[in-house]
């Protein structure tokens, strides 16, 4: 007998999900390919800054649909206040649109030297409007994920890397270009009516509220700053990488990142799923339930990255011998996964700050770790003149500094204990006997998974029972 039937899988929004960020990473995947060939290196690169100018006004979101989400989960039972958050916040996102549309115009009319290189004039217009309106879909995908609408998320997710594959066979070079511009428009419009025509959360009776639209502002920064500084760790290593070092290093580092972060997909979409659930478990009184919450997500999380990473490490290896021409592949893997590894011990951490209202701490442990990750990276170049996978040490000790930074304020706002409520020294153990051999240059990647089992196999059979758990019943994760 079949665990689960066709029925039941086409009708569990986790595994739907799930199913769709990998069908999407394979579409994308194809779609990068497909691109490097219709497009040829010089509109590859024009489309890349198009990319860039694109997520540089993402980014200027001011956290609007982060703390949005955050007070939505904060106020759930009481649908009225919940109404009053979310009209507040379109109010604010309206004004954040008005400032776009402001600052393009007045780029618009300057001779820029980076824009006149790659001949953008209408197109800088076109940019904004996609991104006016994705300010927009982010703010109802916020909303969306808070009342577990989680279709119209895998469809906002999905629809752009579609219509891309789609029009790639329509056209090459310059004219590809300017198609894939107004796809990225078509797909953000597509989202927009299909968000707004399924959206919950009625707004009738609804009124401006400056004390409301202050909260969301004031919270919404701090989290812009974490998210942001948190993005440039990873930035600004590449940045450094990308320009101290050959284009052919760049390429193993991009590559072996890009592989890495293949593995991570699967647990990345849990966490989506179930992150809205964890704020709200950490928003509770009790002290003592907050931190078994704790406890219980990061075993659960920790142990299925390094699971899944040391798993991996067996088989990355055998990418160098296929993609023969990426020389250090291997070792660049290495140090991309302790990264991802050490990343992992910080779970829980900053969601338990954010849902207690002290995004500011979190703010300020990301802006620390960036620091660190700047300051580190740039002296291990200049100084020490390392090879480029030394330099991800600088990123592996700012998640260290991550780590002890959001661990100091959580002692201090819960009463959490280092001994019972953080470590793990059945992880931490083949973790640190990892780290230290990798980076004194002994290559024991390939054995580590079975280090790994010999003091985790219990721990293993319990995560399979957890994931069994969420697919069995999806609802657990509904807030």
């Amino acid at each position: 007998m079949m665990l689960f039937s066709l029925k039941d899988l086409i009708s569990n929004k986790v595994f739907f999900y799930l199913l769709s960020r990998y069908a999407t990473f394979f579409l994308q995947f194809v779609v990068s390919l497909l691109l490097s060939a219709r497009l040829g290196p010089y509109y590859l690169g024009v489309w890349g800054v198009y990319l860039v100018i694109h997520n540089f006004y993402y980014r200027l979101n001011l956290g609007i649909p982060y703390s949005s989400q955050v007070m939505l989960l904060q106020n759930v039972k009481d649908k009225q206040r919940c109404s009053l958050i979310y009209f507040n916040a379109l109010v604010v996102t309206g004004c954040l649109i008005l400032m776009a549309a402001v600052s393009v115009v007045f780029l618009g009319g300057l001779s820029i030297a980076y824009f006149e290189k790659y001949n953008i004039s209408w197109q800088l217009y076109v940019l904004a409007a996609i991104a006016c309106v994705e300010y927009v879909n982010y703010l109802l995908i916020s909303v969306f994920r808070v009342y577990n609408q989680i279709y119209e998320i895998a469809f906002q997710q999905s629809i752009t890397v579609i219509c891309q594959l789609v029009v790639l066979f329509f056209a090459r070079g310059e004219h590809l270009v300017n198609l894939l511009l107004f796809t990225l428009l078509a797909s953000a419009l597509s989202s927009l009516f299909l968000l707004l025509w399924r959206n919950r959360v009625s707004i009738k009776g609804c009124y401006i509220d400056k004390f409301l639209i202050k909260e969301i502002l004031n919270k919404g920064w701090a989290l812009f700053l974490y998210n942001t500084c948190f993005y440039f760790i990873m930035m600004s290593l590449r940045t450094i990488i990308s320009s101290d070092y050959s284009p052919e290093e760049f390429g193993n580092f991009s590559f072996a990142y890009t592989l890495s972060n293949a593995v991570m997909l699967l647990v990345e979409a849990v966490i989506f799923l179930v992150s809205p659930k964890m704020i709200s478990m950490y928003a509770s009184a009790d002290f003592e339930k907050v931190k078994t919450n704790i406890k219980m997500v990061r075993f659960n999380y920790i142990t299925l990255i390094h699971l899944l990473m040391y798993f991996a490490l067996v088989v990355f290896p055998y990418v160098e011998k296929i993609f023969t021409q990426y020389t250090t592949i291997s070792s660049a893997l290495i140090f991309v996964s302790l990264i991802l590894m050490t990343e992992s011990f910080n779970m829980a951490f900053a969601q338990c700050l954010i849902a207690r209202n002290k995004e500011r701490n979190a703010a300020l442990s990301s802006f620390s770790a960036f620091l660190v990750n700047l300051v580190g990276c740039i002296i291990l170049v200049k100084v020490f003149q390392v090879e480029y996978q030394y330099v991800m040490i600088a990123s592996i000790l700012s998640m260290m500094v991550f780590f002890f930074m959001l661990f100091a304020f959580l002692r201090k706002e819960i009463g959490l204990s280092l001994k019972n409520d953080v470590l793990s020294w059945k992880l931490l153990i083949p973790y640190l006997v990892f780290l230290i051999t990798s980076i004194v240059g002994i290559n024991i990647s390939q054995y580590m998974i079975v280090i790994f089992l010999a003091f985790n196999f219990k721990e293993i059979k319990k995560i399979g029972e957890t994931m069994y758990l969420i697919l069995r019943k999806p609802n657990i994760v509904n807030v």
